[in-house]
């Protein structure tokens, strides 16, 4: 049972002035009555909706679900929402049985459940498909098998405006023998028993009239039944290809496609490093800036006699350290920034100061309160990446669609830990892996300055040993050596781990 004394909800607008959406709202409803709301585009449905969701408080009046007072979202009262709220990184089964997992319910009875409601919309064969993988009415119908399937309880929908495929398939699955039209008067009024509370609109029949609703003209229920079945509004056609190539011959092309690329990259580089011998010859450099075969024979001669790998070693040990640091020092200040806005707007106000502040600035305080050793250089690294770690998880966090938190909490998460991991975390993941591609790089800036100064074993170093010496081939080669590193790095690792994880999350189209 459902029911709203005196309920009224402001929001505050820019100038000062609130905008009343809701104002002396009194209904009550039955177990078992299904209801429409109807009024005009901003009248206030959606926030009637959300207060009774406990998705949203009420500025007046008392809301009440099953006798208690609504302070929270809970599994009792299922909103369907105007937009899809499908999780991007779970299967269709694993976002079907993602409210039952909030029960408690076993693995093995929560796949069997879900299985068979998804069986209900005809999408067994793609129970283990991502969202991104399915149709928009595939989806469609995966997110109310979603809602239908957590049990018992009270619903919401969100707008009387749905797809008249997507109406009929969830028809059809619970036996309504009627035609749910495309038109807003028609869709949530057919199936009500009465279109809510207040005063009389036909026999039997009431209507719930948020602020300004009365303004316009009331939309009268009309019954149509066809049958025993739902029929479809429309109908639409597919049409194939004109040309069907076979699988060999596109794997073919898909791996020409990757060849030509590679060759044109290798022939660029070809072409340059001869640009850049004969410039060499010609313009008489000298020892000011090497050639590039000197440049080779440094790189050759360092890795025979071990001096360069083992410096290559020295950085990687460093900056993975450094990196590992400040990935999870930035990631739990992002995530603090987002959840509090007092820390938001104090601390973490400073730390994007603190992100124009160069690391070498740094490098004189780490040399007092640690000398010139590694300790000083991995924290110089740490703060090089950190600040840039936590402003993009920090956004990430905050730009999660406030659907995915919502349709979490009706489901029963709640706003603790089990919602900040298992949804929250995964949601904001993408912006995590561009963060950590960002960082990264910081990460080798601030790496090579203090290795610069520091004492130890790393290419900083052998840099700094290359400029002592005058050899600019050493130095040129220490240079392409960090160069190359940052670029195999990004591409074998970061870049692949991104790709994979905006086709997953169907942010981009899969690549060959």
């Amino acid at each position: 049972m459902i029911r709203l004394e005196g309920v009224g909800k402001t929001f505050a607008q820019r100038g000062g002035v609130g905008y009343t959406a809701l104002e002396d709202i009194d209904f009550e409803i039955g177990r078992g009555e299904f209801v429409s709301v109807l009024g005009p585009s901003g009248c206030g449905k959606s926030t009637l909706l959300n207060l009774v969701a406990g998705l949203e408080r009420a500025d007046r009046g008392r809301v009440e679900a099953n006798g208690k007072v609504v302070t929270a979202p809970g599994p009792d009262r299922i909103v369907v929402f105007q937009d899809h709220a499908l999780y991007p990184w779970l299967t269709v089964l694993e976002n079907v049985a993602f409210g039952l997992k909030q029960k408690g319910i076993g693995k093995k009875e929560r796949r069997e459940r879900a299985m068979e409601q998804i069986r209900t919309v005809h999408l067994g064969k793609f129970a283990d498909r991502y969202p991104h993988e399915l149709s928009g009415g595939d989806e469609a119908a995966g997110g109310d098998r979603a809602r239908a399937r957590h049990g018992p309880g009270d619903s919401a929908h969100g707008r009387a405006v749905r797809r008249a495929g997507r109406a009929d398939e969830a028809a059809a699955a619970q036996g309504v023998g009627a035609d749910l039209a495309e038109h807003a008067e028609d869709d949530p009024v057919y199936h009500a028993q009465h279109p809510g509370g207040g005063h009389a609109v036909g026999a039997g029949a009431r209507h719930v009239h948020p602020a300004g609703a009365d303004q316009k003209k009331s939309f009268v229920c009309r019954r149509r039944v066809r049958g025993s079945r739902a029929i479809p509004c429309c109908t639409i056609s597919r049409v194939g290809s004109w040309i069907h190539w076979p699988p060999s011959w596109r794997r073919w092309r898909r791996r020409s496609t990757a060849m030509t690329t590679l060759w044109r990259k290798a022939l660029f580089l070809l072409l340059l490093l001869i640009i850049w011998e004969t410039a060499y010859r010609t313009m008489h450099w000298g020892w000011r800036f090497p050639s590039a075969l000197q440049t080779m024979r440094t790189f050759y001669d360092g890795m025979v006699d071990g001096q360069l790998l083992k410096a290559t070693l020295g950085s990687l040990r460093r900056i993975l350290v450094a990196f590992a640091l400040s990935c999870a020092i930035g990631v739990t200040l992002g995530v603090l920034f987002a959840r509090s806005r007092l820390l938001d707007e104090t601390f973490g106000f400073v730390v994007v100061a603190l992100q124009t502040v160069p690391s070498i600035a740094w490098l004189p305080f780490a040399i007092i309160w640690f000398g010139l050793n590694d300790f000083a250089v991995v924290f110089i690294t740490t703060i090089g990446a950190t600040w840039t770690m936590a402003i993009a998880s920090r956004s990430g966090i905050k730009n999660i669609p406030p659907i995915y938190v919502k349709s979490a909490q009706m489901f029963g998460t709640g706003r603790g830990l089990r919602l900040f991991y298992q949804v929250m975390v995964p949601a904001a993941i993408p912006q995590l892996i561009t963060g950590m591609r960002m960082a990264w790089a910081f990460a080798w800036r601030a790496l090579v300055s203090g290795e610069l100064i520091a004492r130890g074993v790393g290419l900083g170093q052998l840099l700094e040993e290359g400029r002592s010496l005058g050899d600019t081939s050493l130095m040129l080669c220490i240079v392409l050596v960090i160069a190359i590193l940052g670029t195999i790095s990004d591409h074998l690792v970061f870049k692949r781990i991104e790709d994979r994880v905006l086709t997953l999350y169907g942010l981009q189209t899969a690549k060959a």
